[in-house]
């Protein structure tokens, strides 16, 4: 079992994720920054994450059926950092302020 506070890293890579300027930009983004934001748990977010942005069936299964909660939100976290090479995804290529 994994508690909340054993994902904070991931969380705060997940909040990184979705206010790049790429992300920030979109209704999904903006979405997913309102779920960070929220109580809910990191894994949900991550997998909902996966639900909607991951396009390869067979990445998404993967993900969604791996039963290691913190390894199924890093992979999570790689798969969209992955979705967004074009747009200079980079850990230092994130916006200070999201308004």
């Amino acid at each position: 079992p994994i508690i909340e506070i054993d994902l904070s890293a991931e969380r705060d890579r997940l909040i990184e994720l979705f206010r790049h300027r790429a992300l920030v930009a979109t209704h999904a983004g903006q979405q997913f920054l309102q779920f960070l934001s929220s109580p809910m748990p990191t894994a949900d977010v991550a997998d909902l994450a996966a639900f909607h942005l991951v396009d390869k069936v067979p990445l998404k299964q993967e993900l969604l059926s791996d039963p290691d909660v913190r390894h199924r939100v890093r992979r999570v976290i790689t798969a969209i950092e992955e979705l967004l090479p074009m747009a200079g995804l980079m850990r230092g290529d994130m916006p200070t302020d999201v308004n």
